[in-house]
């Protein structure tokens, strides 16, 4: 697994918002590490929030099965998206504590999309993240925030060379890769602060000691005790 490093601002905001009972837009291109962002926020508030990850690119009916299947974990009897959308509004919730709908990959808002989740926050009972692509619409975007009742997106751009080094440092721990300073440094600069280039340029490296050493990752990984 991949540390989780910097960004220590949105964090902040997230967590804040949150607690609040905010709404947030998460925007940034592919590879940023958007859904990594909610990931750490989420594992840093599993005492007291729970936190559900759908992808939106599914149908209005898909994702509101998949959030009822997740929220009272067990199988859907109701086949109308009308009856889901209703149970989901209204039904008991058995984890006391606060919910968040992570909607993941919103690229394209039909209206019926929209309408689920303006039906999500009307319900006052879930807080709602919107992981969405960059390129999406000024107007879409406009749409999706009317829908949640919430500010300006937390738009993420490239790690500062310095979270990179960090990043790319506690991977090479935690992997055993025995990484010189100078290379750190050069190839922090060389991923241009996009983390799933990072995490591109570890495996390469793991590949790479693989065919060196044949035979010496047959075995699943342990990380090496420091």
């Amino acid at each position: 697994m991949t540390p989780f490093v910097g960004r220590g601002r949105e964090i902040a905001r997230l967590r804040a918002g949150l607690v609040a009972g905010e709404n947030f837009v998460v925007s940034g291109v592919f590879g940023i590490g958007r859904t990594s962002l909610v990931r750490a926020v989420a594992a840093s508030m599993a005492d007291h929030h729970r936190f559900i990850v759908l992808d939106l690119q599914g149908t209005p009916l898909s994702v509101a099965r998949e959030l009822h299947e997740a929220l009272f974990r067990g199988e859907v009897t109701v086949r109308s998206f009308r009856s889901l959308r209703y149970r989901i509004a209204t039904r008991a919730l058995t984890d006391r504590r606060n919910h968040v709908v992570v909607l993941d990959n919103v690229s394209r808002l039909t209206a019926p999309k929209l309408d689920f989740i303006r039906r999500l926050v009307e319900a006052r009972r879930y807080r709602v993240v919107a992981i969405v692509e960059a390129f999406l619409g000024g107007k879409e975007l406009l749409h999706l925030r009317s829908a949640l009742r919430c500010g300006p997106p937390i738009r993420l751009g490239p790690l500062s060379v310095a979270d990179s080094e960090r990043f790319l440092e506690a991977s090479a721990r935690a992997l055993g890769l025995a990484w010189r300073s100078a290379e750190v440094h050069g190839l922090a600069v060389a991923s241009h602060g996009f983390p799933l280039g990072m995490r591109e340029l570890v495996d390469r490296s793991l590949a790479r000691d693989a065919a060196a050493s044949p035979g010496s990752f047959e075995r699943p990984y342990r990380p090496r005790r420091t």
